[in-house]
């Protein structure tokens, strides 16, 4: 019992963050109070992590500048401390003592491939070597996530981190949206510059909230994965769920303050996706508390409807001058342009909008130095054609086989929102949606051994 209230009260704890020592401080009383409530120390190092996984900034942070107009955020956070305990700790078990299957092959050969395509390039920037860091921490997310989700102790508690979660970024999101602005909290991340990014573009009078992450975009795939597995976890557990109804009443109406199209139809995509698959083997006691998901889902209707209403209205002007719809497609041309000279080996990790830069694109276009939207694309043109094939590869391995219960399939459905979101925005570098991907990977690794 005292182990489930740690688990779900942590994340709230993090509010009283307000320097890189009180990090630390919360993170070490949530570690003590995890062991004095009987946790073992291999379980407090996985549930350190994933407490810790959203948080892109923390212990210390760097701006770099890739181009006049476009610069981006590195931050060493607390979850690369875990991250690294964790693999010292039990590195044998998780990468040498273990049954290799095609999913693992495919995850080496992605850090692999590119480790070679940077000698090769031999520009060794520190850009790059950022990118690399990346990249080795999310392939290790992955072969962590498949060591520790074989226990279904910790598939079971992780339900208890899941609602902190829900609860955390709902209350930061909904008190951004009703303040119409951060909140002045030392996690929030506010690297990017109003109004472009916490302005809609075609509604300029609708402010966008980013919860603690560098842009409303990547807030707004963060919350539509961590909502999938919530309602997952509502439909899959009897008893009493109040606390997670809250959580995903409030993560829900912090999703509409997002303003974020894609992580709205994702949500939508994600959900009645669950219930179509799995409805019929769903316990049916769970299914009679669907009343209530009705009811948080009008409540979210009634108090920003109206916003909805006006975002999808500014469909409309998506492809006039202004609208997104217009430095996306310019976007994609330079991104051609760049693939046609770099399709085997890529530009380099980080290094698209640089590249871009010096293929001198026209002064109107100059305000979207950002890198192209789509993850896939970016991966392809920054990593060459055998990069980005492995990682489709990798990602299509995980889901080629719908599992039969929900319990897993919430988590077959999280890959399938990332893949949608993923269309229209660079989730790679700078939030934590690929960190949350690659334990969804991890986790139908681990179910399928």
């Amino acid at each position: 019992m005292v182990k489930k209230w740690v688990l779900t009260l942590a994340p709230l704890l993090f509010f009283g963050v307000n320097e890189n020592r009180a990090w630390l401080l919360v993170n070490f009383v949530i570690m003590c109070l995890l062991m004095w409530s009987g946790v073992e120390w291999k379980k407090t190092l996985f549930y350190m992590f994933l407490l810790n996984l959203p948080f892109e900034s923390g212990l210390r942070g760097w701006q770099f500048q890739v181009v006049a107009g476009y610069s981006f955020f590195f931050g060493l956070t607390v979850k690369y401390v875990w991250w690294f305990l964790i693999l010292i700790t039990y590195f044998k078990p998780i990468f040498i003592k273990r049954k290799i299957g095609k999913m693992d092959y495919l995850g080496v050969i992605f850090l692999v491939w590119i480790l070679l395509g940077t000698w090769v390039r031999g520009t060794f920037l520190t850009i790059e070597w950022l990118g690399l860091i990346k990249v080795a921490y999310i392939v290790g997310i992955y072969f962590i996530g498949s060591f520790f989700w074989r226990d279904s102790e910790v598939r079971l508690d992780f339900k208890y981190i899941l609602i902190g979660w829900l609860l955390f970024f709902g209350l930061v999101g909904v008190g951004q949206w009703l303040k119409g602005g951060t909140l002045g909290l030392f996690l929030e991340e506010t690297n990017f510059a109003a109004p472009f990014g916490f302005w809609t573009n075609e509604s300029h009078f609708l402010t966008r909230i980013s919860g603690t992450m560098g842009h409303p975009t990547f807030f707004s795939s963060w919350l539509s994965m961590i909502l999938v597995l919530g309602i997952g976890v509502f439909w899959k557990t009897l008893g009493k769920k109040r606390l997670l109804l809250l959580g995903i009443f409030l993560s829900t109406l912090a999703l509409v303050a997002t303003y974020g199209r894609s992580g709205w139809v994702a949500m939508v995509v994600g959900v009645v996706g669950m219930r179509w698959i799995w409805g019929g083997k769903i316990n049916k006691n769970n299914l009679r508390g669907n009343k209530y998901l009705w009811w948080v889902f009008l409540l979210v209707i009634l108090c920003g409807g109206g916003y909805f209403v006006a975002r999808l209205a500014s469909f409309s002007q998506f492809f006039e001058f202004g609208g997104s719809g217009v430095g996306r497609i310019e976007l994609v041309v330079e991104w051609w342009n760049m693939m046609k000279d770099n399709w085997w080996w890529g530009v380099g990790l980080n290094r698209f909008t640089e590249i871009m830069y010096q293929q001198k694109i026209t002064d109107a276009y100059k305000y979207f130095l950002y890198p192209v939207h789509n993850t896939w694309l970016m991966v392809a043109v920054e990593t060459g054609v055998v990069g980005v094939l492995t990682l489709v590869l990798w990602v299509a391995a995980s889901i080629k086989r719908i599992p039969k219960k929900i319990g897993a399939g919430m988590w077959w459905m999280v890959v399938i929102v990332f893949v949608i979101n993923s269309q229209f925005h660079a989730l790679f570098y700078q939030d934590p949606t690929i960190d949350l991907l690659m334990l969804s990977l991890g986790y139908l690794r681990a179910r399928q051994s």
